[in-house]
């Protein structure tokens, strides 16, 4: 289907008009990209080119993995795809590729401003669409409208870092994106792109486990690559390209070294803000007969590898691994099977924050909740529960919390109660639940005064001032 002419140029109205006419159309909308938990689809005409409705998608992205960005500031991007067509086709049919209409770039940056307003809209970037994507992806919308802008976790407006990967939003290219002019109104965003231009100076903030570019170092060590098979050395060659990339396998894990070796490759990493170091280890295909669909390449072995990978850590194979520590180096091999004893974690109970920013947590021996413990909502870590499963309603078995002290670093377990009834491995379960949540939490060193048998099995040891502790660096 062939494009509608689209206005010259020289006869298109000012941003500014033409938010007003779009203002009509839709009404005025109030966005809070902070409360957009799933995306917002909008349908409209096009007030320049006659017979063009337009499709527009608003979503929201987390974005720490795509650039270097001030700790915790939990970065998003709010992106907003413009898709226009000729009118009298689906919805599905707007967006592909022979759809392909277009609309002048100040009717896509008018709709933009109406749908998340002046305020956002003039931290925004016009990102420039990929139009030759990968053999391996589905065509796109050849005259689609991308823009982005970008926010921290309390919704305040940030400019992207100089080293932002842009491909990583959507069909986009990395070619720099334009940035948008803002409103004459705005003039402290005005002195400071003046000042320091459309970026923010990624060196300043960038973690130094990163290279400039954002992505991971990796050391690359073992055998000598030349050693390997050919397709062997391809296969660990894509996965170190790949790992490198931040979030490739989950945006918790920080690689750290790759070992090669003649038959396998093994991964080094740190887990969130655990201080321990992990090490996964998979198999190398050695010829051509070994990439099997769907890794039919040592390329797409990687990816398949990345991908599995992710799966096993994000469905807690660092907690249900078998754990072997050589060389202060804990090893993660097959998951324990789940105890069928009619006994199952709980999960984090998350108590109300009171009007002076406390929580209270009823316990007692043998779960009699006689007494309560208050804590600092910031120096509480976990509070995990145990449940009998045997028959509805599901009964509490067991729980344990666990806090932070004044020491920095250290944490302490400071409840750990059960029914009688409840099974040594429950009971085990949620404790160690607690202390693993303190490690990746940053504890180096978890200490207690309670004396229940399973914390000797779970690391804890006397020390000379009779208090138990637990070294996180040596703990099973």
């Amino acid at each position: 289907m062939s494009a509608s002419n689209p206005t010259p140029r020289n006869q298109i109205p000012a941003v500014s008009d033409l938010v007003g006419q779009i203002a009509l159309q839709i009404g005025a909308r109030t966005l809070l990209p902070l409360n957009l938990a799933n995306t917002i689809r909008v349908q409209g005409s096009s007030v320049t080119v006659p017979d063009t409705q337009l499709k527009l998608k608003i979503a929201v992205h987390h974005v720490a993995d795509h650039g270097s960005f001030a700790a915790g500031s939990g970065p998003q991007a709010v992106t907003v795809t413009i898709y226009p067509f000729p009118a009298g086709l689906t919805s599905t049919e707007a967006t592909r590729d022979s759809a392909s209409t277009l609309i002048p770039d100040a009717e896509a940056e008018a709709w933009l401003r109406v749908l998340i307003g002046d305020d956002l809209a003039d931290y925004a970037y016009h990102l420039h669409t990929n139009v030759q994507p990968r053999r391996d992806r589905t065509p796109v919308h050849r005259h689609q409208k991308i823009f982005a802008s970008l926010i921290d976790r309390r919704g305040r407006n940030i400019l992207a870092p100089d080293n932002f990967r842009w491909q990583r939003l959507s069909h986009t290219s990395q070619q720099l994106p334009r940035k948008l002019e803002p409103s004459t109104h705005n003039t402290q965003l005005i002195r400071l792109l003046a000042e320091s231009g459309p970026f923010t100076d990624a060196e300043l903030v960038r973690d130094l486990r990163t290279n400039p570019d954002g992505t991971w170092r990796i050391q690359l060590t073992g055998e000598d690559l030349d050693q390997l098979t050919p397709v062997a050395r391809d296969a660990v060659e894509h996965a170190y390209q790949l790992f490198r990339i931040r979030g490739a396998i989950d945006t918790r894990l920080c690689p750290e070294r790759l070992i090669a070796t003649p038959h396998d490759v093994q991964l080094h990493f740190k887990w969130t803000r655990n201080p321990n170091t992990f090490a996964i280890t998979t198999n190398l295909p050695q010829t051509e007969a070994d990439l099997r669909s769907p890794a039919t390449t040592p390329a797409a072995w990687a990816s398949y590898q990345a991908l599995f990978w992710m799966e096993e850590l994000g469905t807690g194979w660092v907690r249900w691994a078998q754990r072997t520590r050589t060389n202060d180096v804990i090893h993660l091999g097959r998951r324990h099977e789940p105890a069928r004893d009619g006994y199952s974690p709980g999960g984090r109970l998350r108590p109300r924050v009171d009007n002076q920013g406390l929580v209270s947590i009823p316990h007692g021996e043998n779960l009699a909740m006689n007494a309560t413990t208050k804590f600092r909502a910031d120096q509480l870590i976990a509070w995990h529960h145990e449940l009998d499963i045997r028959d509805k309603p599901y009964a509490l078995a067991a729980h344990a919390v666990i806090a932070w002290t004044d020491t920095p670093g250290v944490a302490s377990l400071n409840i750990l109660d059960a029914l009688p009834t409840t099974p040594t491995r429950s009971i085990r379960r949620a404790a160690f639940h607690a202390i693993h949540d303190a490690a990746d939490a940053g504890a180096r060193l978890i200490t207690t005064t309670l004396t229940a048998p399973v914390l000797a099995e779970l690391g804890f040891a006397t020390d000379t001032d009779g208090q138990r502790v637990l070294d996180v660096l040596t703990m099973p």
